[in-house]
């Protein structure tokens, strides 16, 4: 409980400090409390009405002396020096001020309400102490039954606390509710009794409000209200009989909650539709080959317009939250993109760049004879897919070609080899990543 000050002013001179110990009286077995008030005058709004008591009632200064009397009113010191006190909403509303007796069992207030069988109901009272002497000991008694434990008033005055307990109707129609002195020690067990409730329990399910999800995650349904607890369908919950089972549905599923108090007398539902969002496709395309120091641009798709995206490894990329970055890494890398969509799924796809040392070497000279010592020209490389060679004379005539990388120009044209001089070559080829490269240059005959 939280203490909470108040301080009141009485006859505007002297201050009355009152601190309330602010409770909330709970139906037991699960229910909740309906806010149907059956008692009548509970707060003494109205004074010494509504209710009926073994005590004796007074309403003149210094009458409270005699144990066993009563007065309703706003100022306890006027009805005996030694009480203090206010009443436990306002400060300056009536409350009843009782000086008990020390005969157990005697009726402090009482009032009849009719009832509806088989039904709980909370029976609660505010209880403070006037005098710190042997404070009180009071007990709630319906139909001359005594019910739950004893409860003792505050330690100190100025401080109000709220005691209550849930009661079945069972067969009954009507109900005589008491509150009754257990205080069998002379002297003392001066309290004031204040907002005095008897209401029927009720129970109100809550399912929690209606929630998303990414397909293939968890979340904790939250239901409350009653004393057990039963979800349908039961599929994809972790326990549908507890509270806040764990939901993990493959599809959007609507779950209904039924509670029930645990005396059975009270049953209620509600239902919350837990809603599943399907991940994300996600395609960054096939793998792909690059040179080594060339850039080829990546791009994911299957997001949507409002998606997100986070590359890793950033090595290499021109950028990691975009959805097409260049990248150029110095070693092959393979590339992981994931892609969350307008609902927050994350969809996952990966690349590889492949990088090699594409490399073409071109003699720019050759001694084409019958020594076999560079008697051939042609182009040396690595990860050459196709080769394509044309060899022309000075006067721009075609002299020479392949298509092989292995059988290079041997010098010779129409089978005799040609003269010394310089002729020129045009190669192009196409590497292994698919990037095309063309070369044009001057090879020298030298016999």
């Amino acid at each position: 409980m939280r203490n909470a000050a108040k301080i009141f002013y009485l006859a505007g001179i002297f201050p009355v400090f009152l601190l309330t110990q602010q409770a909330m009286a709970q139906c037991s077995n699960g229910g909740i409390p309906s806010n149907v008030e059956l008692v009548t005058n509970g707060d003494f709004s109205a004074g010494n009405s509504g209710f009926n008591s073994s005590y004796t009632f007074c309403n003149t200064a210094n009458c409270l002396f005699p144990e066993t009397y009563y007065a309703v009113d706003v100022n306890p010191t006027f009805y005996h020096p030694n009480f203090t006190g206010v009443d436990h909403t306002t400060g300056s509303g009536n409350f009843m001020i009782v000086n008990g007796s020390s005969i157990a069992n005697v009726d402090v207030w009482c009032q009849t309400i009719s009832v509806v069988p088989g039904t709980d109901y909370l029976f609660s009272t505010w209880v403070n102490t006037l005098n710190t002497t042997n404070p009180a000991k009071l007990q709630f008694s319906i139909n001359g039954v005594n019910i739950g434990t004893i409860f003792s008033a505050p330690l100190w005055t100025g401080t109000w606390s709220q005691f209550f307990e849930t009661w079945n109707s069972g067969a009954n129609t009507s109900a005589t509710i008491c509150i009754v002195n257990q205080n069998t020690v002379t002297n003392g067990n001066d309290f004031g009794l204040d907002d005095i409730s008897f209401q029927p329990c009720t129970c109100a399910a809550y399912a929690g409000g209606d929630t998303a999800m990414c397909e293939g995650q968890l979340t904790s349904l939250s239901g409350s209200g009653g004393g057990s607890y039963q979800w349908t369908p039961a599929a994809g919950l972790s326990d549908p009989t507890i509270a806040n089972p764990v939901a993990s549905p493959s599809a959007t599923t609507t779950y209904t909650l039924t509670v029930t108090t645990g005396t059975g007398v009270c049953t209620a539902s509600d239902s919350v539709t837990v809603t599943v969002n399907q991940m994300p496709v996600i395609n960054c395309g096939p793998d792909t080959t690059i040179k080594i120091g060339n850039t080829v641009q990546l791009g994911a798709n299957g997001g949507g317009g409002t998606a997100s995206y986070a590359w890793t490894p950033p090595a290499g990329l021109s950028c990691t939250d975009c959805p097409n970055p260049k990248a150029s890494p110095s070693s092959t890398t393979t590339y992981k993109c994931v892609v969350s969509d307008q609902n927050g799924c994350p969809g996952i796809d990966s690349i590889t760049v492949f990088v090699v040392e594409e490399t073409l070497f071109i003699p720019n000279a050759f001694t084409p004879n019958e020594d076999n010592k560079n008697a051939v020209f042609t182009g040396y490389g690595l990860e050459i897919k196709d080769f394509d060679m044309t060899i022309y004379n000075k006067w721009g005539q075609a002299i020479f070609h392949t298509t092989d990388i292995q059988k290079g120009w041997d010098g010779k044209s129409k089978g005799q080899y040609v003269q010394e001089d310089v002729y020129l070559y045009y190669i192009k080829c196409t590497w292994n990543s698919g990037a095309d490269d063309i070369r044009i240059g001057r090879v020298t005959v030298i016999r």
